[in-house]
């Protein structure tokens, strides 16, 4: 039985977590920085840096106090080593090492991007590997198979923007502020089709599970300035939305052919309502299994981290004992020797 502290400030959010396996609880605190990098229309990596500094040890004692649990009870610290902005990967993984060492116990790095993948089976334990994940974040869009815990093949992933910057950077040409894609999800239900507004579908006649935002970006752009006095907001939200659910979901069609598989679905995106209904709908069509997080452990949260971390100790796996943080670190480059 262990109990483990997780720590995670990979961009703009500054997460605590604790993962208890005796009870199998997993509790989390989280301090979001998007009234601080609104004002500015997206993250200010320095100003991200100083905030996860200023508030990591107070929010780790609130953590511990409001969960009763004693710093001594603490077995390994587990912290987000990358990808992501490399000063507030500094600040994290600096505290937790630190906080480690004081105690006198293991700290354990984990890949980001694995973390949001694995959280989903604290929630659907039943689900094993191998399984397929549609990875779908601020930052990253692509299809992975997951062959085992720390082995990881990527099918197709985005060539340019991933779909999280779409949301966000249609959100800016329409003045929503940053973060969009929650704003954008909520106008979008109360617009409908409008034929003035044409999006193109991306990479139409390519024949690949990648993805490709930026031609619809430039698209809604030209759109958006040219049409925005007669088309109403909510109409440009609910096309660029189901825009970007439409060629989501077209790899997924042509992937499930292939992979007799699960689907997980994660990442921030993953919280997007549009894009949980219209998987649902194609999972009851071509009957396969797709599971969601809950939306606490779609967007960046250190309870993917705890978790993370107690699956490879219970499974016993090699840890990352390079301490070294990592802006940029793909996730197929852990281990790929299970994958074929």
């Amino acid at each position: 039985m262990v109990t483990l502290l997780g720590i995670e400030s990979s961009c703009d959010e500054t997460s605590v977590a604790v993962y208890q396996s005796s009870s199998n609880q997993l509790n989390q605190l989280i301090y979001s920085q998007v009234s601080l990098h609104n004002q500015y229309g997206g993250v200010v990596p320095e100003l991200a840096s100083r905030s996860h500094l200023e508030i990591i040890a107070t929010l780790t004692d609130q953590l511990l106090s409001k969960y009763s649990i004693k710093p001594c009870r603490i077995d390994a610290v587990a912290y987000t080593k990358g990808p992501g902005l490399i000063g507030p990967l500094l600040v994290g993984g600096s505290f937790a090492r630190a906080y480690a060492q004081a105690l006198e116990k293991p700290a354990i790095p984990i890949h980001h991007l694995e973390a949001h993948i694995c959280v989903v089976l604290y929630e659907y334990p039943e689900i094993d590997f191998p399984f397929i994940t549609l990875l779908v974040s601020g930052g990253h869009t692509m299809l992975v198979e997951a062959c085992a815990l720390g082995e990881y093949r990527i099918l197709g992933q985005t060539l340019d923007d991933a779909c999280g910057e779409a949301f966000d950077k249609a959100g800016k040409v329409m003045g929503l502020g940053y973060p969009a894609g929650s704003q954008i999800s909520k106008l979008a239900q109360l617009g409908g089709p409008n034929k003035l507004i044409q999006l193109p579908i991306p990479l139409k006649h390519d024949k690949s599970l990648n993805y490709s935002f930026s031609g619809l970006k430039t698209s809604f752009m030209r759109s958006y300035t040219r049409h925005k006095e007669i088309v109403p907001l909510n109409d440009f939200c609910y096309a660029i939305e189901q825009s970007i659910v439409a060629h989501l979901i077209s790899r997924v069609k042509r992937l499930i052919t292939q992979y007799d598989m699960p689907l997980i679905v994660a990442g921030g995106v993953a919280a997007n309502l549009c894009l949980r209904r219209k998987l649902m709908a194609l999972a009851n069509q071509q009957s396969f299994r797709v599971v969601f997080p809950s939306i606490e452990y779609c967007t960046d949260n250190a309870a993917m981290v705890a978790f993370t971390a107690y699956l490879k100790l219970k499974a016993r796996v090699a840890l990352d004992h390079e301490c070294n943080s990592k802006s940029y670190w793909p996730l197929d480059q852990l281990s790929c020797n299970s994958c074929s």
